[in-house]
C-alpha cells in the first residue's frame, strides 16, 4: 500500500508561488494589459478588468495575469518567453482570440524557452490566423501544465486571387522539447481547407483538399500527460464540385474530400500518458458531386477517411479521472469552494502549497504540481454520484502582503488501494480591498 501524500518531499526542480504586488489593469485602451506588464516587476500579479486588449507577452518575468471576471477579459494573444527556473507564470481565466490580421507567424498561445513553470487555467484560445498555427505551441519548456482550458488550431483557408495559395489548418497543440500536463481540458484540432478551382488560368487550376490537424501533436523529445481531457481532430477539407470545363465542355469530376485530423499524434520517442481521455478523430471531408454535360457523368469525387484515436506510442492507465473544480481567485477571509469529481467510494484529500513543481509519476496516476512544502486536507469520501463539494478555508494574508498563490491538487485512495493523483487549481488569493 502506498500512503497518501506519502512523497511531499523535496525533488526535482520547485517553483514558489507567493506574489508580491497587485497591479489593477483597466481598461483603458487597448494597450493596458502590455503597458502593465511591460512595467511590473519581477513577482508581480496583474488582475485585468474586463475589455478588449491586444497583447499579453512575457518576457523573462515571474507574473499571475488573472481576469478578475473569468471570460470577460479578452486579449489577442499570450506569450511566456525566457523564463528561469525561480521565474514561474500564471494565466487565469482569459480569452484568447487571435485575429487573422496578426499573420501566420502569430500565435494564439505560445511558451517558449520558459524554464519556469507556466500554468493556465480556465484559459479559452481560438488560433485565427492560419497556416498551421497551433491553438497552443509550448517548445523548449519542461514545466507547464493546463487546467480546464479549452483550445483550437486555425482553420485552413484559400484565395481565390492571384497568386493562388492555400493555407493549413494547426494543431490544437504542438509540443516540441517540453513537459506538458492536461487535466479536464478539450483541445481541437483546425478543420481541414475544402479544395478550391481557380479559373483565371488555362486550364483552371485545382486546389485539392487538405487534412484535418490533429487534436495535439507531440514530438519525440516531449513529455505529456493527460487526464479526464477530449483531444479532437479537425475534419478533413471537402471536394470541390464538378463542372463542364469551358474550353472543352467536357465534364471534370468532382474533386476527392481530404482525411480528418487524429485525436493525438505521437512521434516515437516521446513519452506520452492518457487517463479517461477521449481521443476523437476527426471525420473525412465529402467527395464533390459530377455535373451532367449532356455526356455520361463520371464518378463523384472519392470522400476522404476519418483520423485515428491516435497515432504512435501512447500507454493508457485504465482509471476513472479525478477533477477538482474551484475559482481562480478569492478574497482573503472567504472559502475556497470547489468539486471533486472521482469514481465513488475514494477516499480524497486535497494537497495545498505554495510551490508547485512538475513531475510525472505513473504509480500515482498522474502528475505532482503541488510543491513540497504541502499541507493536506481530507475531503472525505466520493458519493455514489461522483461528485464530493468542498469548502476549506483561504485564511489570511501575511501583514503587507497583497496576494498570493497557492496550488491545490487532489489525491485519491481508492478501494483497491490504488492512489491517483487528480487535477489541480492554482488559486490567488487576493486582500480585500481589491
Amino acid at each position: 500500500m502506498r500512503p497518501l501524500l506519502s512523497r511531499i518531499v523535496t525533488f526535482g526542480l520547485v517553483a514558489t508561488v507567493a506574489q508580491a504586488n497587485v497591479l489593477v489593469v483597466t481598461n483603458t485602451s487597448a494597450s493596458a494589459l502590455q503597458n502593465a506588464i511591460d512595467a511590473a516587476a519581477d513577482g508581480d500579479m496583474l488582475l485585468v478588468q474586463p475589455g478588449f486588449y491586444s497583447t499579453c507577452d512575457v518576457d523573462g518575468k515571474a507574473l499571475v495575469v488573472i481576469s478578475d471576471s473569468p471570460g470577460a477579459a479578452i486579449v489577442q494573444r499570450i506569450t511566456a518567453r525566457n523564463t528561469t527556473a525561480a521565474q514561474p507564470c500564471t494565466f487565469l481565466g482569459l480569452v484568447v482570440q487571435a485575429p487573422s490580421s496578426l499573420g501566420p507567424a502569430q500565435r494564439a498561445v505560445e511558451i517558449a524557452s520558459c524554464a519556469g513553470s507556466v500554468r493556465l487555467q480556465s484559459v479559452r484560445s481560438s488560433a485565427f490566423a492560419p497556416n498551421s498555427t497551433p491553438g497552443l505551441l509550448v517548445t523548449d519548456s519542461p514545466d507547464v501544465a493546463l487546467e480546464r482550458c479549452v483550445v483550437t488550431g486555425s482553420s485552413g483557408s484559400s484565395t481565390s486571387g492571384s497568386p493562388f495559395f492555400a493555407l493549413y489548418p494547426g494543431a490544437g497543440l504542438e509540443c516540441a522539447n517540453s513537459r506538458v500536463a492536461i487535466y479536464d481540458s478539450e483541445l481541437t484540432g483546425g478543420d481541414g481547407n475544402d479544395s478550391v478551382v481557380f479559373f483565371g488560368q488555362v486550364p483552371p487550376y485545382v486546389f485539392p483538399a487538405t487534412a484535418g490537424a490533429p487534436g495535439a501533436r507531440v514530438d519525440a523529445t516531449s513529455t505529456l500527460f493527460v487526464s479526464g481531457s477530449t483531444l479532437r481532430g479537425g475534419p478533413g477539407g471537402n471536394g470541390f464540385n464538378g463542372y463542364c470545363n469551358p474550353q472543352t465542355a467536357q465534364p471534370v469530376a468532382g474533386g476527392a474530400g481530404s482525411n480528418g485530423g487524429d485525436g493525438l499524434v505521437v512521434l516515437t520517442g516521446a513519452t506520452a500518458t492518457t487517463l479517461g481521455v477521449q481521443l476523437l478523430p476527426g471525420s473525412g471531408g465529402t467527395g464533390g458531386t459530377s455535373p451532367n454535360c449532356g455526356v455520361p457523368i463520371p464518378p463523384a469525387g472519392a470522400p476522404g477517411l476519418a483520423g485515428a484515436p491516435s497515432t504512435g506510442p501512447v500507454a493508457t492507465i485504465a482509471d476513472t479521472p479525478l477533477a477538482l473544480t474551484a475559482l481562480t481567485h478569492v478574497r482573503a477571509g472567504n472559502p475556497i469552494a470547489g468539486t471533486a469529481t472521482g469514481a465513488p467510494g475514494s477516499l480524497v484529500l486535497l494537497a495545498v502549497s505554495p510551490q508547485t513543481r512538475w513531475v510525472f509519476d505513473p504509480l500515482y496516476e498522474g502528475v505532482f504540481l503541488f510543491g513540497p512544502s504541502a499541507r493536506r486536507a481530507v475531503l472525505g469520501v466520493i458519493p455514489g454520484s461522483g461528485v464530493l463539494p468542498f469548502s476549506i478555508s483561504s485564511g489570511s494574508l501575511p501583514g503587507g502582503v497583497l496576494a498570493q498563490q497557492r496550488v491545490l491538487q487532489l489525491v485519491a485512495r481508492h478501494p483497491s488501494n490504488q492512489v491517483e493523483l487528480g487535477g489541480a487549481a492554482f488559486v490567488t488569493i487576493l486582500d480585500p480591498s481589491f
